[in-house]
């Protein structure tokens, strides 16, 4: 049995059935939030003696004893108090509260996705990861552990000069919430080109080419090939722009001469030559 007395003694020796009647049925002049997700997480009330502190569901709401004494009085200058006990409203967990945060750090073929769970809204962060992919709403998904704070994935085998989208997300037991979709541009490098066979040969002339198989995230602004009877050949002749097959006919060519050519390619990120190859014109 709790006895309870104000300042002025005008409540003494009530009984526990008196003073459950009261937590039930006359309403608490304060409420607070619960520091917790949900009523049901406490013991439900039943008769007998509780500690300060303790806290007990009953009738939709939490209650906290909130007397500090063996022998609770009435604390008149606590508002949120009734009869030593105050009352909290329930209060139901939600999905994680995440942001994606910009990459920091990419090259020409890997890049950062950040990320940050900066709180979990009362239940723990199960998982956590990245939505990716090269469209404006990333699908591809990615696990990076649980709990909250920061975290990052270093996606590698990406594509040069391409731009990859990619948005945070974490789950609870309340849901899902995804962040806010990023992007960042992985760097270009100089374009891939190889050597195509010389054909057409005749004792003055021949057809010499090349190909660009990937212009590698910048646009090829000029491509072509170098000749000379020399196995390192330096004499250049350009043959327009852009990704793709190429060929020139070279003529006023000496007979029966051993030509040496290689193709090259150039976009912003620098300039590729392709293998050295050769051929002989015919002898006359």
């Amino acid at each position: 049995m709790i006895k309870f007395k104000d300042n002025n003694s005008l409540f003494r020796n009530y009984t526990f059935s008196i003073f459950l009647f009261i937590l039930l049925f006359i309403p608490s002049t304060g409420e607070a939030q619960s520091s917790a997700g949900s009523c049901s997480s406490y013991p439900a009330y039943s008769s007998g003696t509780y500690q300060a502190g303790a806290r007990v569901y009953a009738g939709g709401f939490v209650y906290q004893a909130c007397y500090i004494t063996a022998n609770p009085y009435w604390q008149s200058n606590d508002n949120n108090c009734w009869n030593y006990w105050r009352r909290y409203t329930c209060t139901s967990a939600s999905a994680p509260s995440v942001s994606t945060v910009n990459s920091q750090s990419k090259t020409s073929s890997s890049g950062y996705f950040n990320g940050n769970v900066t709180n979990n809204n009362g239940a723990t962060v199960t998982s956590r990861g990245f939505k990716w992919g090269t469209t404006s709403n990333p699908t591809t998904s990615v696990t990076v552990g649980s709990g909250n704070g920061t975290y990052n994935y270093n996606k590698t085998g990406l594509n040069s000069g391409t731009t990859y989208y990619y948005r945070a997300w974490a789950t609870n037991s309340a849901g899902t919430t995804n962040g806010t979709v990023k992007s960042f541009t992985t760097s270009a490098v100089a374009p891939t080109v190889t050597t195509t066979n010389a054909a057409s040969i005749t004792s003055s002339s021949a057809t010499l080419g090349g190909n660009v198989t990937n212009a590698n995230g910048a646009t090829v602004s000029s491509r072509g090939i170098k000749w000379g009877t020399t196995s390192n050949p330096t004499t250049s002749i350009t043959i327009g722009s852009g990704a793709g097959v190429f060929t020139t006919s070279l003529g006023s060519l000496s007979s029966g001469t051993l030509y040496y050519y290689r193709a090259w390619a150039t976009n912003s990120a620098g300039t590729t030559n392709g293998t050295v190859k050769s051929f002989t014109t015919s002898a006359v």
